[in-house]
């Protein structure tokens, strides 16, 4: 049978390589790979020399002793290879600079003035340095290496130990042979050591070229996100100016003593305070992102329906001042409860409704829908306006961060979607867009934001929902007593205030002192406290409340705008934590959840 290739070679080839490249795999540093190599070479070299001129002097000289020595040599020739195929590099180094000391000695002294001493000592220093990592290692052998030279040398002279006698020719045999290994030996090691230093030489400049590229690219990538973190900043005061020159102008208008009061006013006063709030959001959640910062929040119980519709309670202003009608669609196959981490659900769809409103155009409505996939294993959020739409080409770069639909863009700070995406992420969860442009003045094409989220658990019960427009609910806690801890006193009129319109009688303190002899005094129904105040935080103020034994039980709410405040609330199941600055309406949803009161709707 004919192959088309010699097995024997291809055989040897690979068995030759194994020998000498073992051990290479073990370490990263360029030059010990080179020196494990350059060992396992020689090691294998001196082997198969050890084992053929044992035979050869054996059948020149007749002499037992030269084959027994040389076989003894060649296998210690192969326990070094087998070291470095260990990972042992300076153990092989040293063994194989020993067996060559220990066989110049033996042959040096055996051969006597049949061997030439500079032989030797080309020999010995050459090994030294070659096979030697450390600076120690080799000034030792160089030393070790001088004296066995110097008593080789000596020995010739004064027969201290005894040589073996040669016929002329033997002697002229050994004497060549010998400068030959030697010579062939070092000019084989002085070769490798040129072809491997090239070879480094050509990797480092390689290396260099690499990363010159590679500081090019980073320069590039921080020049662009230098020049997007101005362009944010920009931005961002533009963002915030806008908003605020709403507030101050219509405070202008209300304190004047011949102001009429006019609705349009308040719907747009609280929309300019909702937008500077989502982009202070926005922001602060941007840093805490980019920093992984972002505290550990428990999952919850989430009423999706309710949800839903507090969402558009929330924007209900909003979008009355966009003149924009909000729609909610929960769909028949959405369970009537997930669970979820509330407040990154929150901030998605916030950010998704706000720029729906921004952006759809006047006498839409904007559409928030929830649905089950057809799995089973996903549930779905979906918000749709009918704006002028986003460019395909702009799609895929939207979620980055700072990133604006076109240069010329007048509205945005690039951060929100960003976020979204973010959170989405965190989730387990994606978020997509689907968008088809708009001709100017039409709206017959839709923008499609679609989150896509896993189910962790959920509880079933689903039932459909399609509201519009949702109005703000007022309730009342008529009976309840709420105790009011705030160490500011505007905040603390306002919430008062608010309070009040739920049916609440309200206890007053300005710090968590006087709030906590009020509480043992009064026994409240409820605790609405901030957490920095003078004399007794709010902290302390939860603990010395959950060590009393008599209002231990009292719900707290703690308001603050501190952020990343966690005092491990999940572990606390009548505390909640509700940020400031907070809609009324997420501080009535923490209350309900708390007191479970029977609500009563005012009409």
């Amino acid at each position: 049978m004919r192959y088309p290739y010699n097995l024997t070679q291809v055989d040897i080839g690979k068995t030759y390589k194994w020998l000498v490249q073992g051990g290479i795999d073990k370490t990263e540093d360029l030059a010990e790979k080179a020196r494990i190599k350059l060992t396992n070479n020689i090691s294998l070299i001196l082997a198969i020399i050890s084992l053929a001129f044992g035979v050869i002097y054996y059948l020149v000289a007749g002499r037992i002793e030269f084959i027994i020595a040389t076989n003894i040599e060649a296998v210690c020739f192969a326990f070094i290879i087998y070291l470095n195929h260990r990972g042992q590099p300076l153990w092989a180094g040293v063994v194989l600079q020993g067996i060559v000391t220990a066989a110049v000695i033996y042959f040096g002294v055996v051969f006597g003035k049949a061997i030439e001493v500079y032989v030797l000592a080309v020999f010995l220093c050459g090994g030294s340095l070659a096979f030697m990592k450390a600076s120690v290692a080799r000034y030792v052998f160089l030393c070790v290496g001088a004296l066995v030279i110097t008593a080789i040398e000596l020995n010739k002279y004064y027969a201290l130990i005894p040589s073996f006698t040669f016929t002329e020719q033997e002697f002229s045999f050994i004497k060549y042979s010998s400068v030959t290994v030697v010579i062939i030996l070092t000019l084989f090691a002085i070769g490798y050591y040129v072809n491997n230093n090239n070879k480094l030489l050509k990797e480092l400049n390689e290396q260099k070229e690499h990363l010159e590229d590679e500081v090019d690219i980073k320069t590039e990538d921080l020049r662009k996100v230098v020049n997007a973190k101005s362009i944010f900043i920009r931005e961002l005061t533009h963002e915030l100016r806008t908003p605020l020159n709403t507030i101050l102008s219509i405070a202008q208008f209300k304190i004047k003593p011949d102001y009429v009061e006019d609705r349009t006013d308040s719907v747009n006063l609280y929309a300019a305070c909702y937008n500077t709030l989502q982009i202070v959001n926005n922001t602060l959640d941007r840093f805490l992102l980019d920093n992984n910062r972002k505290p550990a929040i428990a999952r919850q119980w989430i009423n999706i329906n309710e949800f839903g519709k507090e969402m558009l309670q929330a924007f209900h202003y909003i979008a009355v001042s966009a003149e924009v009608e909000l729609e909610l669609y929960v769909a028949e196959n959405m369970p009537r409860t997930v669970y979820e981490i509330e407040p990154y659900i929150r901030q998605i769809i916030s950010n998704l409704l706000g720029n729906a409103i921004k952006y759809t155009t006047q006498g839409t409505t904007v559409k928030l829908h929830f649905s089950l996939a057809p799995a089973g294993d996903k549930w779905i959020v979906e918000v749709i306006d009918n704006g002028p739409g986003i460019p395909p080409e702009k799609q895929s770069v939207i979620f980055e961060e700072y990133a604006r639909v076109g240069e010329n863009a007048v509205e945005g700070t690039g951060v929100g979607l960003a976020n979204s995406k973010s959170y989405a992420v965190l989730l387990g969860g994606d978020i997509e867009v689907r968008s088809s442009v708009n001709a100017p003045g039409e709206t017959t094409e839709e923008t499609v934001f679609t989150v896509t989220l896993p189910v962790i658990k959920f509880n079933d019960g689903s039932q459909p929902s399609t509201i519009k427009n949702y109005p703000i609910a007022t309730v009342k806690f008529n009976g309840l007593t709420a105790l009011l801890v705030e160490d500011d006193r505007m905040n603390r009129a306002l919430q008062k205030r608010y309070l009040e319109d739920l049916g609440f009688t309200i206890l007053e303190a300005v710090d968590g002192e006087k709030g906590l002899a009020l509480a043992k005094e009064y026994h409240p129904d409820i605790i609405v406290t901030d957490v920095r105040m003078p004399v007794m935080n709010g902290r302390e103020l939860l603990q010395h409340v959950r060590a009393d034994a008599v209002i231990k039980d009292t719900p707290i709410i703690f308001c603050t705008g501190e952020s990343g405040f966690d005092l491990n609330l999940e572990l606390d199941p009548l505390s909640k934590c509700v940020p400031k600055p907070f809609s009324f309406s997420v501080l009535h949803r923490a209350i309900q959840e708390l007191l479970l009161a029977e609500l009563v709707s005012i009409k």
